[in-house]
């Protein structure tokens, strides 16, 4: 599992509540994505609450992880350490080829340049929740 800094983790029940919650809104966006199978995923908005969680699940797992966000935070700082590669700024070429899942926050723009790539390639592209 991975450890998060002291700041970020607060309290671990939240941390699963959040991750439960997100599985259980998507659950029927899902179905058709068995995600033992997702060896990287790239996460638009990954400096949100919720993005990050399950980006930091994803890293718990051994995926392979990217994303990108407007602006750096403590969140981001902690993701990047544990291997994430982050944008801070939002650009297509930032969505490699080999990414099998996007995960977006619906703060995002439905033009924005990275959920477009992934729509017009054909990878699957989840919003959270």
């Amino acid at each position: 599992m991975l450890i998060l800094d002291s700041r970020l983790r607060g309290n671990d029940r939240e941390v699963s509540f959040v991750i439960q919650s997100i599985l259980e809104i998507n659950k029927n966006k899902m179905k058709d994505i068995d995600l033992s199978k997702i060896k990287k995923a790239h996460f638009v908005g990954i400096g949100g609450i919720g993005v990050s969680a399950i980006a930091r699940m994803m890293i718990g797992e051994g995926k392979k992880v990217s994303g990108s966000d407007s602006s750096s935070s403590a969140i981001i700082d902690e993701l990047q350490k544990h291997g994430a590669k982050v944008f801070l700024e939002h650009d297509a070429d930032n969505v490699a080829s080999d990414v099998d899942l996007i995960v977006y926050t619906p703060a995002v723009d439905f033009e924005n340049p990275e959920l477009k790539k992934g729509k017009d390639s054909g990878i699957p592209c989840l919003s959270y929740p």
